[in-house]
C-alpha cells in the first residue's frame, strides 16, 4: 500500500557526539491518489507465514469496512490501518510482517525509536490473540531479538484485560527504545509477529521510525535489468511496461539524508537505455521512467515515500527525469534543473514504459537494454556539473534480457490474491500449472516439460525448482511464453486435438480450463472458446479433446490455460484466491490445399512452421504465395499478413513456386555463406521477386557420408580406400536434382595434419553403383 513518510531534518545534541541527523518515518498505510491500486506490503516490507496451512495474514483494511470489531480511525486519521485477520483465522496460526531497512549509524547517542498505534478491544476475553515486535540486521527471526516496550511487555495482547492493560476499544501507541550504544549499524529491520488465538482481527497503524543514517557511497550503487513485461502490449495502450531496473544500495553505504547542498543522499542524475530489439520504433511514443520505490509491483500511481522538501531536493516522485516524445536507438533519462532525485535506502525499482500507437503492427516486438546510470554529482545542483556524477555500468548478465514483450490485442490478466505464492513452505505444495502439452501440426509442439526455461518471475534462487520452477511468484502469478520452438503450435481448421494439463503439488481441487480466442477479439467469452476444465489432484495430468472451427479467423492468436484452487466454473479473466495463468500462441490454418504448400504470412520467417499450411516446403514440395487463398474473394488482408523473406541465415528449398500478382518474395541475403534459396525445376512470378544477395555459380549439394558399413563402392578387400563420400539418390533428389542433370565437377578442400609435405599417389575417383551393389571405381583425376 502507498504510504507517506514524513521527512523531518532535526539536530538532536548529543552528550557524546555531537550532533546526529534524524529521519522520522511514518508508515500510515494510505494511498494519496484517489483510485490507485493498492499495494500491500508496502514497499520495501514483506510478510511471511507459518506454517503451510496458515490462514490468518496482515493485510491493508480500510476503516470504514473493519469488522469484528469495528476500529474506527488510529490518531492521525487516515483512511486505512493494517489489520492482522485473527477473527477469520485458525488457532496458532502466525505470520510476520517485516518493515523496510533503518540505518541507526549515525545516531550520535540518541536512541533510535519504533513505535505503532494498536486498537485494544473487549471481545473474546479468553482468547489471547497477540503480536510481539523483533528486531534484526537481515530480515527473518533467526538471530533476531525480542523487544519489550516502554510498557515493559514483550507482547500486547488484542483483549484490553491482556498485558499491558488499556482502556476498552481505545488505539494505544507502544513505544521501543533501542539503546544508541547498541544499535550502530546501517540495517535493521523491524517484524511484527501476528499469533492467532481465534478471537477479533488486530488493528495496527501509524508505524514509526526514528532513524539515523549516515551517507551514500557511489561505489555501492548498482543497476541492472531484473525483468520484462511478461505480458502483450496492447494496441492503443498507454503505460506499457517494457523492461524493470534495479537499484541496490549494499556495501558500506548508509541511507543518507537529504539537505540541499548537505545532502549526504546519492542523487540521481541519469538513467540511460536503448531501443535494441524493437522491431519498429515507430510502433511508440512517449518513452518514460516510473519510479516504486522498494515495491517491486509496476505501478504508475506510486506516490514518493518522502515529500517534496523545500528548494530543489526530493526523492524520486512517481516518474523520473523527461518524457521522450519520439523514442529513438537511445533513450536518455535525466534530472532537469526543477528539482533532484535522490535515491532510497537499500533496494528500489525503477520502470521503462511506453506508450503504444492504434497504428502499431500487431507480433511486432518492443526491447530496451540499460547501457548505464549516473550518480551521485555536486549535492542540490540538478543537472549535475560535467564530469562531478559516477558512471554506473550494469553487470555483465544486467544489461539485457532474452526475449521481448509483443505488440498484440490487449487481454486481460485474471488476477489472484493469493497465486502462487508460498514463502511460508518454500514452494513445495502450491496451485499451479505443473506442464502443458499440445501435439500441432508437425514439429510444432507446446510442451513446456522441456525446451524453453521457465519464466520464474520473483522465485527466490534457495527454492530447490529453481531456476526451472513450473511457475512464477505472487505476483504476477503470470506467463507469456514467447512464440519460440517447444512454446507455439500451428492448429488446422475442422480439425481435432488434446491438450494435456497437469496439477501442481496442492492435494486436491486444482481445477485447471483451457481457452483458445478463435475469433481473436480479445477475450475468451465466445461460445466455443472454453475447451473444457479438470479437476486434478497433486501432480495429476488429464487430457482435453477439442476440435477446431471449420471456418473463421486463420492466423496467430491467443490459448489460455488458467489453474485455480477449488472454483467449479473458471472465468478467464476474474480475480480468485490461488492459482496461475500461462498464456500461448498458437496459430489456426486454414484446411491445407492438396498438392503444394501455402503461405499463411503470420510472420515473415520462411522457415517458420507456422507460416505455411502443410509445413515448410521441401525440395520436393510445390509452394504457393497467394494472399486471395488465405483471404478470399479478394485477397484483402483482415489480419497483419507478411511476406515470405529469406534471409541470410535461411535455407529455403522448393520444388516449383508460384508468387501471385498481389504477393512479393523477399530474398534479403546479402551475408549468405549457404545457398539461401535453392528451386528446383520452375519459378513462376506473377508478382514481385526482391533479391539482396550475393550470387556464386557453385551449388553445395552436401558433405556426403564419410562412412556407411552397409553400402560402399569399394572392394571389401582394398587397402587403398580412405576417404569415401558417399550420395544416395534419395539425398541428390532432395537437393534438387531432376533426371537429366548432370555433375559437371567435384571440388575438395583437402587440410594436411601433421605434415607440409605433397601428396603422393592421390587419387578422386566416382562410380555410380546400383542399390545394394559393389563396383570397381574408375579415377576422373589423378595427381
Amino acid at each position: 500500500m502507498k504510504k507517506y513518510i514524513y521527512f523531518i531534518l532535526l539536530w538532536v545534541i548529543a552528550a557524546s557526539s555531537g550532533f546526529a541527523q534524524m529521519v522520522q518515518q511514518n508508515e500510515s498505510f494510505e494511498s494519496a491518489t484517489p483510485g490507485a491500486p493498492a499495494i500491500f506490503p508496502s514497499p520495501g516490507w514483506r510478510q511471511i507465514r507459518f506454517p503451510s496451512t496458515v490462514s490468518a495474514s496482515f493485510l491493508v483494511q480500510p476503516v470504514a469496512t473493519a469488522t469484528n470489531p469495528s476500529c474506527g480511525a488510529s490518531p492521525g486519521g487516515g483512511f486505512n490501518v493494517m489489520t492482522f485477520t485473527s477473527f477469520s483465522g485458525f488457532n496458532n496460526d502466525t505470520s510476520l510482517i517485516i518493515t523496510k531497512p533503518f540505518d541507526f549509524s549515525n545516531n550520535g547517542g540518541v536512541n533510535p525509536q519504533f513505535s505503532f498505534y494498536m486498537y485494544r478491544d473487549n471481545g473474546f476475553g479468553a482468547q489471547d490473540d497477540h503480536i510481539r515486535v523483533y528486531v534484526n540486521t537481515s530480515p527473518t527471526l533467526s538471530g533476531a531479538t525480542l523487544l519489550s516496550n516502554t510498557a515493559s511487555t514483550n507482547q500486547i495482547f488484542r483483549r484490553n484485560t491482556g498485558v499491558p492493560a488499556a482502556t476498552a476499544n481505545t488505539w494505544n501507541q507502544y513505544t521501543y527504545d533501542l539503546p544508541a550504544a547498541s544499535y550502530t549499524q546501517k540495517r535493521y529491520y523491524f517484524m511484527i509477529l501476528g499469533v492467532c488465538k481465534d478471537g477479533n482481527n488486530i488493528y495496527l497503524d501509524q508505524v514509526r521510525t526514528n532513524t539515523y543514517p549516515s551517507a551514500t557511497n557511489a561505489a555501492d550503487v548498482n543497476f541492472d535489468l531484473f525483468t520484462q513485461n511478461p505480458g502483450a502490449l496492447g494496441q492503443g495502450t498507454r503505460n506499457q511496461m517494457i523492461v524493470g531496473i534495479r537499484c541496490v544500495i549494499a556495501g558500506n553505504s548508509g541511507c543518507g539524508v537529504v539537505n540541499g547542498a548537505l545532502s549526504t543522499a546519492l542523487k540521481l542524475d541519469s538513467l540511460l537505455l536503448n531501443t535494441n530489439g524493437t522491431t519498429n520504433l515507430a510502433d511508440i511514443d512517449d518513452a518514460k521512467i516510473f519510479y516504486t520505490g522498494g515495491s517491486v509491483v509496476f505501478d504508475t500511481n506510486y506516490v514518493s515515500p518522502y515529500p517534496a522538501t523545500a528548494g530543489m531536493d526530493d526523492y524520486p516522485a512517481r516518474r523520473f527525469g523527461q518524457i521522450i516524445a519520439v523514442p529513438g536507438t537511445n533513450l536518455d533519462f535525466v534530472n532537469g534543473a526543477v528539482s533532484c532525485s535522490y535515491l532510497e535506502y537499500d533496494t528500489t525499482y525503477f520502470w521503462l514504459a511506453v506508450d503504444i500507437k492504434n497504428t502499431a503492427t500487431s507480433v511486432n516486438l518492443v526491447d530496451a537494454e540499460l547501457r548505464s546510470a549516473a550518480v551521485g554529482g555536486t549535492a542540490g545542483v540538478c543537472p549535475s556539473p560535467g564530469g562531478t556524477a559516477t558512471n554506473v555500468i550494469p553487470s555483465a548478465n544486467g544489461f539485457s534480457i532474452a526475449g521481448a514483450p509483443m505488440i498484440d490485442l490487449a487481454y486481460c490478466i485474471g488476477t489472484y490474491s493469493t497465486g502462487t505464492s508460498g514463502l511460508w513452505n518454500t514452494y513445495q505444495n502450491n496451485d499451479y500449472i505443473q506442464s502443458v502439452i499440445l501435439n500441432g501440426v508437425a514439429p510444432t509442439v507446446i510442451n513446456t516439460n522441456a525446451g524453453a526455461s521457465n519464466n520464474n518471475f520473483g522465485i527466490p534462487t534457495t527454492v530447490p525448482c529453481y531456476p526451472n520452477c513450473d511457475f512464477t511468484a505472487h505476483p504476477p502469478d503470470y506467463e507469456l511464453w514467447a512464440p519460440i520452438a517447444g512454446r507455439t503450435a500451428s492448429l488446422t481448421q475442422g480439425i481435432g486435438y488434446s491438450v494435456t494439463v497437469q496439477a501442481g503439488t496442492w492435494a486436491t481441487a486444482n481445477n485447471i480450463a483451457v481457452f483458445i480466442d478463435y475469433n481473436r477479439d480479445g477475450d475468451f467469452s465466445d461460445v466455443g472458446e472454453k475447451l473444457g476444465q479438470v479437476s486434478l489432484n497433486a501432480n495429476q495430468s488429464q487430457a482435453i479433446a477439442f476440435a477446431v472451427p471449420t471456418t473463421g479467423y486463420a492466423g496467430i492468436t491467443r490459448m489460455r490455460v488458467r489453474e485455480v484452487w477449488a472454483v467449479s466454473n473458471i472465468d478467464p479473466c476474474v480475480q480468485y484466491g490461488n492459482g496461475e495463468i500461462e498464456d500461448f500462441y498458437v496459430t489456426i490454418a486454414p484446411s491445407c490445399p492438396a498438392g503444394y504448400k501455402l503461405w499463411l504470412g503470420n510472420t515473415d520467417d520462411w522457415n517458420d512452421a507456422s507460416n505455411w499450411c502443410g509445413g515448410v516446403p521441401a525440395i520436393t514440395d510445390d509452394a504457393v504465395i497467394n494472399a486471395a487463398l488465405i483471404f478470399p474473394p479478394s485477397g484483402s488482408h483482415t489480419r497483419p499478413y507478411f511476406t515470405p523473406t529469406v534471409k541470410s541465415t535461411t535455407i529455403a528449398n522448393c520444388n516449383n513456386p508460384t508468387v501471385s500478382a498481389m504477393d512479393t518474395l523477399l530474398i534479403n541475403a546479402p551475408a549468405s555463406t549457404l545457398t539461401s534459396l535453392k528451386v528446383r525445376k520452375d519459378l513462376t512470378n506473377n508478382g514481385r521477386i526482391q533479391v539482396i544477395s550475393s550470387y556464386s555459380s557453385n551449388v553445395t549439394f552436401g558433405n556426403g557420408t564419410l562412412a556407411n558399413n552397409i553400402y560402399t563402392p569399394f572392394k571389401s578387400q582394398s587397402t587403398d580406400a580412405r576417404t569415401q563420400i558417399i550420395y544416395s539418390a534419395p539425398e541428390l533428389l532432395q537437393s534438387g536434382m531432376i533426371s537429366g542433370d548432370r555433375i559437371s565437377g567435384l571440388q575438395f578442400n583437402i587440410a594436411a595434419k601433421n605434415s607440409t609435405a605433397a601428396f603422393s599417389g592421390f587419387t578422386v575417383s566416382y562410380a555410380l553403383v546400383p542399390f545394394n551393389q559393389h563396383s570397381s571405381t574408375r579415377p576422373i583425376v589423378a595427381q
